[in-house]
């Protein structure tokens, strides 16, 4: 490969480590680029988390060490995360390339429309957290469908995550983050060998 196309591929990653980091929705960058480069799309896909991997725990220990902790009630959220991560992770090596490719141009559409909530919705005054949220069944189901999107396509996962922790859980936003990256450190983890 030409030193360029790296070049490129290196850009690329560390736009879209930043962006999730912030919010979510690098994959936005990284698997069109993958995929352009001639990986087919569960490779793409796969490939795609290594990154994940590396910028989800390097970004939780920066929230950590800034003072922004998971607490250990809303750990046991990771638990339907995780779940429906290794669920969801089994069937996208059987679903034909050229399906899949259409499943992940659908999903980007999708996800790049989350961009479009509105600011102000999202603020929340720090240090909010929702004292029932980890013990709601809905919210364990959500997550679990969650989980199950991230193991199956993983783009824009983060944001259907900040969704439910910040509009349902009343979580703030850095909360929310920390607790996403924490969680996609862990289900990336899990799912990394499928």
């Amino acid at each position: 490969m030409e030193w360029w196309r790296l070049l490129i591929l290196l850009v690329a990653g560390a736009i879209a480590g930043f962006i999730n980091s912030m919010a979510g929705g690098g994959s936005l960058v990284t698997l069109p680029m993958l995929m352009l480069y001639g990986l087919p799309p569960d490779a793409a896909n796969g490939t795609n988390r290594l990154g994940i991997l590396v910028q989800a725990i390097t970004s939780f220990v920066d929230y950590h060490r800034s003072g922004v902790k998971v607490n250990g009630r809303t750990s046991l959220l990771l638990i339907p995360l995780c779940a429906g991560a290794c669920a969801g992770a089994l069937p996208v090596n059987y679903v034909p390339h050229a399906s899949l490719n259409l499943v992940i141009i659908c999903v980007m559409l999708l996800s790049a429309s989350f961009l479009f909530i509105q600011p102000s919705k999202w603020n929340r005054p720090l240090g909010s957290l929702s004292t029932t949220f980890a013990r709601n069944p809905l919210a364990w189901i959500s997550l679990l469908v969650a989980g199950f999107y991230a193991g199956f396509i993983q783009v824009g996962v983060n944001f259907v995550i900040l969704i439910i922790l910040v509009f349902w859980g009343g979580f703030d936003l850095l909360h929310a983050n920390a607790f996403k990256q924490l969680a996609q450190f862990a289900f990336t983890l899990l799912i990394l060998p499928v």
